[in-house]
């Protein structure tokens, strides 16, 4: 169940990204450019991050202003690369109180191609965690005449690019595949640090998936932007498990998933998930020709923390086949047609389920039950 929750922590992480990256270019805009030196000055403050920016343009027609080549700087623990750069910045603005009284009165910000990088440290904390973190007061006492209550009408990203891998550990660098996440589209309603908003956001995951999230977030959690609760619907297409993250290499796991849809809310500390549907699976798993050792679970490991937190109201797996195999003996066993359902979910409770599927030879099988508590020792004994 981590590694799921860690692709919706991701995606998330994602989003987050975007809407700071639109909302700390609301000062940007407040002048010309040549207070270029005092609006980087204002934004590294505030984000705790060394921000830069390029040319600053206006045009009267467009009525927008239009920065070039922004960038937020990594927080320098975890990387010396940009944490988000995109090649222009475009925010609509109402001219006349801008030219003739030096107000701003936002319509709406347009981002072009941002590009985003997402890393994850050994023990569980992501890069995003920290930006903005003490800022808020910084922030508002630079913007307070311009911006009393900062809101933004909305906020658009087109045709960005998200890259996540794996950050420095506490004692030394972190390893693991990177991915990639192209065409990340990003529409925000009613944007505020203070309050929720609403968001859509789409994106093409690797190996051909594509991702739809629908929902709202917010407030921000001025400590932790990790921990800024939201809820919402994800719904992924042509997934592969692998290329995707919810699996690693090491755990035998390959295939595709038809569809996967997931309802959920995210308080800042624990996950509770209405509806879980997996629809038509199609998954190998190689079992090791040996005994596995069991993995090392960190008191701050990411997935031992959202394994304890995680609540699911109902899970499904819809027309599944599971193929079983062996590393380094020859055939394998087919189970088509499975299905499966578990309700009340907790890793501290047990939980009823019904299970059924056709068998290798052409017989049938059906199962009901409970299961749990999980046991991460070892997960055959939370079976009863």
């Amino acid at each position: 169940m981590g590694k799921p929750v860690r692709l919706v922590l991701i995606a998330v992480g994602a989003v987050l990204a975007l809407i700071v990256l639109a909302a700390v270019c609301v000062p940007l805009f407040l002048n010309t450019d040549s207070f270029k030196a005092k609006i980087e000055s204002t934004l590294t403050k505030s984000l705790g991050r060394q921000v830069t920016i390029g040319k600053v343009n206006l045009s009267v027609l467009s009525g927008s202003l239009v920065a070039e080549n922004a960038v937020v700087a990594d927080d320098p623990r975890f990387s010396t690369q940009p944490f988000i750069q995109a090649d222009t910045v475009k925010i609509g603005v109402e001219i006349l109180p801008l030219i003739f009284s030096k107000q701003v009165i936002i319509r709406g910000f347009s981002l072009g191609s941002p590009k985003i990088q997402l890393l994850r440290a050994a023990n569980g904390t992501w890069n995003y965690s920290t930006i903005g973190t003490g800022g808020q007061q910084a922030q508002s006492a630079e913007t307070k005449q311009a911006f009393p209550n900062l809101t933004v009408g909305e906020v658009n990203v087109e045709n960005g690019r998200i890259t996540v891998g794996a950050g420095p550990g506490t004692t030394g660098v972190g390893s693991g595949p990177i991915r990639v996440y192209e065409k990340v589209n990003l529409k925000v309603r009613d944007f505020s640090f203070a309050k929720a908003f609403p968001f859509e956001a789409s994106a093409n995951l690797p190996a051909g998936g594509s991702v739809a999230l629908k929902g709202s977030a917010g407030p921000f959690n001025q400590q932790d932007a990790s921990a800024t609760a939201f809820s919402g619907n994800l719904e992924i297409k042509h997934l592969d498990p692998l290329a995707a993250g919810f699996v690693d290499a090491s755990d035998g796991v390959t295939g595709t998933i038809d569809d996967m849809v997931l309802d959920a809310a995210w308080s800042g500390t624990q996950m509770h998930v209405t509806k879980l549907l997996v629809d038509t699976p199609k998954l190998t798993l190689v079992q090791s020709n040996g005994p596995k050792p069991p993995k090392p679970v960190k008191a701050n490991a990411e997935g031992s923390s959202m394994l304890d937190n995680l609540t699911v109201d109902d899970a499904q797996v819809k027309n599944g086949t599971i193929t079983l195999t062996t590393a380094g003996k020859p055939g394998s066993a087919v189970y088509s047609q499975v299905n499966a359902q578990v309700t009340n979910l907790s890793p501290k409770t047990a939980s009823p389920f019904n299970l059924s599927g056709q068998l290798p030879n052409g017989g049938s099988v059906s199962a009901n039950g409970t299961a749990g508590p999980f046991n991460q020792a070892n997960n055959a004994k939370a079976l009863q």
